[in-house]
């Protein structure tokens, strides 16, 4: 048979609104926040007070006591590594290895990513990444300063009880984060619950990145599986939808565990070559979580199961 001949493959394009395009990234020279990271959160909210002469004059009565409406809080992250290895003969690929291992995490990452960021899990283990979206238990560690107990975990809140339809769950969210942020949040959904968002002209562009009308951006993963806080499959027809305060991260330079002569495995004369890349991600204040459908609009009774 003649040898078919070899050409150059089709030009990839990378996917585009993935959960990396909405980190606020972190340029750190300090190698250390891979053992983990601790940061300040201001969560709260505002009251209202009024001078008593302003209604009588004449009363003598103390002012309204001012009480606390926010406090400054420690949250906690973790990190996890992201990697792809390729086993190939060496043969024919010896002088384009490490090109199809960078192309591999390149193209990989970012699925990979967004459903550690969703679930904890890495290597197959759950609760080894720190926060993630699907919880319904507080975890927390022990540390001397500043805080004593500074929180890993936020168990989601589920205002809504049952499954409601994409326009009710996304403003049940975008409620909730104004109630306990004030500020810009991002709701984090499936394919199928944004393309719903989309067909109800619930979302739009702008700079790259997806919003709301309200303004908060939203952020759709083909990597997150929509499963519940307690980490169960949502039934079928259905997704849950998060949402956070602001999200930041940190990630390291994609490396090559070993050289291409090093990871050459001669007992079966095959190239073994890994490529990885660290992250850690964390937010602000709030973890919200709501199930909708998938399927088109709801009937029913707001916020309850239909």
């Amino acid at each position: 048979m003649v040898r078919p001949l070899e050409v150059a493959p089709p030009l990839v394009t990378p996917e585009s609104y993935t959960l990396l395009d909405y980190v606020q990234w972190v340029d750190s020279t300090d190698p250390h926040w891979r053992m983990g990271v601790m940061y300040p959160v201001v969560c709260g909210d505002a009251s209202t007070t009024y001078d008593i002469c302003i209604v009588d004059e004449n009363d003598d009565t103390p002012n309204p006591t001012k009480t606390e409406t926010a406090a400054r809080l420690w949250r906690a992250a973790t990190a996890f590594t992201v990697y792809t290895r390729i086993d190939c003969s060496p043969v024919g690929w010896w002088d384009d290895a490490e090109a199809n291992i960078r192309e591999a995490i390149r193209r990989y990452e970012p699925k990979t990513v967004e459903a550690t960021f969703w679930t904890g899990i890495v290597a197959g283990d759950a609760d080894i990444a720190f926060p993630h979206l699907a919880a319904d238990s507080e975890v927390f560690v022990e540390d001397d300063q500043p805080a004593g107990m500074v929180m890993l975990q936020p168990a989601a809140s589920v205002p809504v009880t049952g499954t409601v339809d994409v326009v009710e769950g996304l403003g049940v969210l975008e409620q909730q984060l104004a109630d306990c942020y004030g500020a810009q949040g991002l709701i984090y959904v499936t394919l199928p619950v944004f393309e719903e968002l989309l067909n109800e002209l619930l979302v739009f562009q702008r700079n790259n990145r997806w919003f709301t009308g309200k303004g908060n951006m939203v952020v759709p993963g083909s990597g997150f599986p929509g499963t519940a806080p307690n980490g169960s499959a949502a039934p079928t027809g259905t997704s849950w939808m998060y949402a956070t305060g602001a999200l930041m991260g940190y990630r390291g330079t994609p490396k090559q565990v070993a050289s291409r002569t090093d990871s050459l495995d001669r007992s079966v004369n095959t190239l073994e070559l890994i490529m990885e890349r660290t992250y850690l991600l964390g937010w602000d204040c709030c973890l919200i979580g709501v199930r909708v459908s998938t399927g088109g609009a709801v009937t029913g009774t707001a916020n309850s199961a239909t």
